[in-house]
């Protein structure tokens, strides 16, 4: 992964209103704290491409939002609506609820995420350029390599690549240290900087509603919402190729692996049109 992708969420775009975005955290704080934890999820990207996502499903439902009102039941157009009017906001709380996480942190603790957060990323991209020419014929290793481990945009998207690139390298230590320059003792450290960058990330033993958990919070109801309108774009307009590129994902989705994390189910949406 770039290193530029894995940005401090508290380093905000030079176009976000942090002010708006600091009032409408506070204004959304109650809503927040009211969602059902088992839904809660781990933020996937940085704010920025929330952001990002957030302008694109605006963009592409734009021209085409006329026909929407036309084929949906007017009750169950109204929700979409509210949705499709709040998200840019949602993304904005997303910032600035990552921000104050961030912010929580102690001077020394800020300091070594921000050394962590690059040395990871780094990591992540150069054993991955070790593997890839290394198990080149190996199927299996390619398709972890490619569908589990990368691409990914988000600090934690980098941490757990780093740990899962760490197991590989245990699993065929002789085959990796004879090929490559990657010893036990680069794993061993490139381990350790990933297992702390997650412990600054997501501190455990914190209070249920602690900067982490709002942050969170914040992430989730913005990615329900972002899949909510991308379900429904995809559903009225077709899922091709096309489709997919006006509507994409979060994040590529990981293989074998169940977590909070995982995309919702696609909506049904029969009983709702007019």
């Amino acid at each position: 992964m770039k290193t530029n992708t894995s940005e401090t969420t508290a380093n905000p775009s030079k176009d976000i209103d942090n002010t708006r975005a600091n009032e409408l955290f506070e204004r959304a704080k109650k809503e927040l704290v009211a969602i059902d934890p088992k839904s809660i999820k781990q933020p996937r990207v940085t704010h920025q491409r929330a952001a990002e996502l957030s302008s694109q499903m605006l963009s592409s439902l734009a021209p085409r939002w006329a026909h929407v009102k036309d084929i949906l039941q007017p009750k169950v157009f109204k929700e979409y609506q509210t949705q499709y009017d709040e998200i840019s906001n949602h993304a904005l709380v997303f910032f600035a609820a990552g921000a104050a996480f961030e912010n929580s942190l102690t001077t020394e603790e800020a300091k070594e995420l921000k050394q962590l957060v690059p040395i990871v990323a780094e990591h992540d991209a150069y054993m991955i350029s070790w593997f890839r020419p290394v198990f080149r014929d190996n199927a299996d290793v390619l398709n972890i390599i490619d569908n589990e481990i990368s691409p990914g945009r988000s600090r934690l998207d980098s941490a757990e690549d780093v740990l899962r690139l760490c197991q590989l390298g245990a699993t065929h230590r002789q085959l990796i240290t004879t090929l490559t320059p990657l010893t036990k003792t680069y794993f061993d450290k490139a381990e350790a900087d990933a297992t702390r960058l997650f412990q600054l990330l997501a501190k455990e033993g914190q209070s249920k509603h602690d900067a982490q958990d709002l942050w969170y919070r914040a992430y989730t109801k913005w990615a329900d919402t972002y899949y909510a309108l991308r379900n429904l774009g995809t559903f009225i307009f077709g899922g091709g190729p096309e489709t997919q590129t006006m509507f994409p994902r979060i994040f590529t989705p990981k293989t074998k692996k169940v977590s909070p994390d995982t995309e919702p189910a696609e909506t049904t949406f029969n009983s709702f049109i007019s």
